[in-house]
């Protein structure tokens, strides 16, 4: 919408965009499960905002910490759902797979952690910070060995 991202338009004060938020969270609130694909830090407002009773899987970083403090350390930044740090399960099922079926807010992981994960699994330690991606074939390789 000229330029202007959804983002920003939910966090613009005004009858209108009030009302739209509204008729937006009830959708969301009827559904039974919600994907949130935004990019870092969109989807905290809006996942505090939904029912509780909904299932959300966030595929963003916003609830793979476990507390606000931490959050606000690693990302330089105030989270602004941190009371719903605590109920967020990490969401590798090799890892929670119990804890998932009962959960209402999975934090899925990323690559990078998932790679850690399996390489872990096999006893190899990994603890480069390196910029560069584990080769596909590597991460194949390691998760072919944890079945």
């Amino acid at each position: 919408m000229f330029g202007v991202s959804w983002h920003d338009l939910w966090f613009i004060e005004g009858s209108f965009l009030n009302l739209a938020r509204g008729l937006i969270l009830r959708l969301i609130n009827d559904c039974d499960v919600l994907f949130s694909a935004m990019p870092h830090t969109y989807s905290q407002s809006i996942i505090k905002s939904v029912s509780e009773n909904l299932v959300v899987l966030d595929l963003s970083a916003d609830f793979r910490l476990s507390n606000g403090k931490l959050w606000q350390e690693t990302y330089d930044s105030k989270h602004r759902a941190d009371d719903l740090l605590p109920q967020a399960i990490y969401g590798l099922p090799e890892y929670s797979a119990e804890k998932i079926k009962a959960a209402n807010l999975v934090a899925v992981p990323g690559c990078y952690p998932t790679s850690i994960f399996y390489l872990y699994t096999l006893n190899i330690d990994y603890i480069s910070c390196s910029p560069f991606r584990i080769p596909a074939a590597r991460l194949a390789a390691a998760q072919s060995e944890t079945k």
